[in-house]
């Protein structure tokens, strides 16, 4: 899990699973990384522990992908730590932590799945 802090001081839950957890090795990703990334927009109510999003987390990572699920704020046992809540219609955190991710990793091809508001909130 990693705990990512946006411009206005919300706090949202990176969690990954990498292709490489799932052999037991004790990595982390390169910047220089070309393995495709994932980032999964859960729905309205769901955060990374929803069975759906496990399922589709370890199907990616067992074909060789990273996969990091982006909670929504208040989600996936994070508190608010800003006047900003997190609703369907607000698409500046994912914009966030896209822009992050792409830049953090450039070489990596980035894919990036919603289900039900996550997909109206890409």
């Amino acid at each position: 899990r990693q705990l990512y802090t946006v411009r206005d001081g919300g706090t949202i839950a990176l969690d990954w699973l990498l292709a490489f957890d799932l052999e037991d090795a004790d990595e982390i990703i390169s910047k220089d990384s070309s393995t495709p990334l994932l980032v999964v927009v859960p729905g309205l109510t769901s955060d990374s522990d929803a069975a759906y999003a496990k399922h589709l987390v370890h199907s990616m990572a067992r074909k060789g992908w990273n996969v990091v699920v982006s909670n929504h704020r208040g989600l996936g046992g994070v508190s608010i730590t800003s006047d900003c809540l997190y609703n369907g219609g607000w698409t500046e955190d994912v914009r966030e932590v896209i822009n992050y991710l792409h830049r953090k990793y450039p070489k990596a091809p980035m894919f990036c799945v919603g289900t039900s508001i996550g997909a109206n909130i890409l």
